[in-house]
């Protein structure tokens, strides 16, 4: 048999007509991550810098970070410290820039969030409470909102950096996977938009062609996205 080359060469043209739009950009796609542990959020300079870089949503309160927060008392369910930046101080960002918000609410550590409170909450209750506090007492109108921060980075495709209560320890958990984000972000939206039905909210999903795209486990046969 003749062997064939698994990168075969294909000649391909590509035009592009630069005076044609396709499309346009919405202005909420262009923004930074706003980090309850950035100090730095609060200088003077920054509302202006921002704005002059064309920034036009401010996320909030960051990464991994959004799964370890305490929205009410401003501190870090893991390590109890107390952050840098608080909610009320995130809001004036947004009004001194003119930028829309996006709030990530805690999903990993949100019922050990909630059980903090009296008479206790669970997670979903915790984060309609942030909503609640937004838009109906300070009618700050933030629109979009999210569940969580890459998730799937709990354990169970292997690795693991993001704080997820759900979750039995161990190599590949079968109690944290996507399914059981789905079913809990179902409560988490219902009870969100039971204050506030105009919100959006987004939800965590991997990159296409960006691991763990594809990837299943012991613990979670389908893959993420499916």
């Amino acid at each position: 048999s003749t062997p064939t080359s698994s990168a075969a060469t294909v000649a391909a043209s590509v035009s592009v007509n630069a005076g044609q739009s396709v499309a346009t950009v919405p202005a909420a796609a262009l923004g930074i991550n706003g980090s309850v542990y950035d100090a730095a959020l609060k200088d003077a300079a920054v509302p202006g810098l921002l704005k002059s870089a064309g920034t036009s949503l401010i996320r909030f309160p960051g990464g991994t970070a959004s799964d370890t927060y305490n929205w009410k008392n401003n501190t870090d369910v893991v390590s109890g410290q107390t952050q840098a930046v608080n909610f009320d101080q995130y809001s004036t960002l947004l009004s001194q820039t003119g930028a829309q918000g996006m709030i990530t609410v805690n999903y990993g550590t949100g019922d050990a969030a909630g059980a903090t409170q009296s008479p206790a909450e669970n997670g979903a209750q915790f984060a309609a409470d942030w909503v609640r506090y937004a838009n109906v007492t300070r009618h700050l109108g933030i629109k979009y909102w999210e569940i969580g921060n890459e998730i799937y980075g709990n354990g169970t495709y292997g690795a693991n950096w993001e704080p997820d209560n759900h979750c039995a320890s161990g190599s590949n958990p079968a109690d944290c996977g996507p399914a059981v984000y789905a079913q809990n972000v179902k409560a988490y939206i219902a009870a969100m938009k039971a204050v506030d039905p105009s919100i959006v909210i987004g939800v965590v999903l991997t990159a296409p062609g960006s691991w763990p795209d594809g990837v299943t486990s012991a613990g979670s046969p389908q893959a993420w996205n499916q």
